[in-house]
């Protein structure tokens, strides 16, 4: 899993190698436990930013469904700032699933 957390990283990285002129941003609340918990990497380019974002899951049978509305919450908050300055472009390991058959342990969770 951790490769999968790595991925917003690595692309951010090649990005940022590619292109001279922009800003970097980790942030991490210190309402979540601990930055494997939350990743959160933005780029700022001249004219948008670019978020990308590992989201933590509500795990088996929705044990974590508060933590995970309160990092929602958060995660809006701090979008619609960004986006009130320029453009966002919002990217990452999202942890969502439109079909049943993209979800690992569909039954855990009904």
């Amino acid at each position: 899993m951790q490769i999968k957390r790595n991925i917003c990283l690595i692309l951010l990285v090649v990005i940022l190698a590619a292109l001279s002129s922009c800003s970097v941003s980790r942030r991490a609340s210190s309402r979540y436990q601990s930055m494997s918990q939350q990743a959160l990497i933005t780029l700022e380019m001249e004219e948008f930013y670019l978020v990308c974002c590992y989201t933590p899951n509500s795990q088996d049978g929705l044990k974590r469904l508060d933590y995970r509305m309160e990092f929602e919450e958060d995660m809006r908050a701090y979008l619609l700032r960004l986006n009130s300055l320029k453009g966002v472009i919002y990217t990452g390991d999202l942890n969502v699933a439109n079909n049943e058959i993209d979800i690992k342990n569909a039954r855990a969770n009904i």
